[in-house]
């Protein structure tokens, strides 16, 4: 496999010019194909193109297929009832696809399974016993094929993070939170009379603040200044966002889970000064 790369690289060295113009070729011809479409309004077709670029452009960017399924981790989109798909499954699909070619491409072994792994299979086993005993087989295999994808989701988010540091992801998770706390609460200063809010992320959006005002608490007692204020905005959006959700669990969890990044962040400046 290694030999083939290094064979791939030195065939795109030594016809780089030639390789260059067919691309700008075949672009130019896709851009005017397009257009036709465009123009005589076949959008299912304009649909499937770009739809089938985008998704080969993140089968071969591990970054890519990272950034874009955190980003649809906030839109609770469904997209088929029957059966029931929801837009970040099909972002699931895109993050598993990017995982399995990068495997296949460096021809590596497989990689040492995560401790949570055996979290999973106790929950998979259990569901399996009890759609034994189930006198609705499709009801009960609905959350078994469920649970399972997002196991191999897990794998492949645990195989992709070598490609980005830990600290970016939650970052975005953060800044993510925040857009979507500013969308939820938007209709209060529009004098809208919406009893609770969630926005894109509908009922997953309290779920998302508890973890990321806990996390933003620490980055803003961790950085400096002008970095702070921009956190110290973004919990207060955050706050305001939970507070609308009126979630009782949600908001207790976070009260605590900030009180305890708090207490971190003091020993852990108490540990450093001594």
């Amino acid at each position: 496999m290694n030999q083939a790369i290094s064979l791939y690289n030195e065939f795109w060295e030594d016809n780089k010019k030639a390789l260059s113009f067919y691309l700008k070729i075949s672009i130019s011809v896709m851009i005017f194909f397009l257009g036709y479409l465009l123009f005589n309004e076949k959008y299912k077709y304009i649909y499937i193109i770009i739809g089938g670029m985008s998704y080969l452009i993140l089968l071969s960017q591990p970054k890519l297929a990272l950034y874009q399924f955190i980003f649809f981790m906030f839109t609770n989109h469904v997209i088929l009832y029957e059966p029931f798909v929801l837009l970040l499954d099909l972002s699931g699909v895109i993050l598993i696809s990017a995982a399995v070619f990068d495997i296949l491409l460096k021809g590596e072994s497989l990689m040492k399974m995560p401790k949570l792994t055996i979290n999973f299979i106790f929950i998979i086993s259990a569901l399996l016993i009890t759609a034994a005993f189930s006198y609705n087989m499709k009801l009960a295999i609905t959350p078994i094929v469920r649970v399972s994808m997002i196991f191999v989701i897990f794998l492949s988010l645990v195989y992709l993070l070598r490609y980005i540091k830990i600290i970016s992801i939650i970052k975005l998770f953060f800044f993510l939170a925040v857009v979507h706390a500013f969308i939820a609460i938007t209709p209060i200063w529009a004098g809208g009379d919406i009893v609770r809010m969630f926005g894109f992320a509908r009922f997953t959006l309290d779920d998302f603040l508890m973890l990321s005002i806990p996390m933003g608490i620490i980055f803003y007692l961790s950085s400096q200044k002008y970095l702070g204020s921009i956190y110290l905005i973004g919990i207060f959006i955050s706050l305001l966002a939970i507070l609308a959700t009126q979630s009782r669990f949600p908001i207790t969890f976070t009260f605590l889970f900030s009180i305890l990044a708090i207490y971190i962040c003091y020993k852990k400046t108490v540990y450093e000064s001594s």
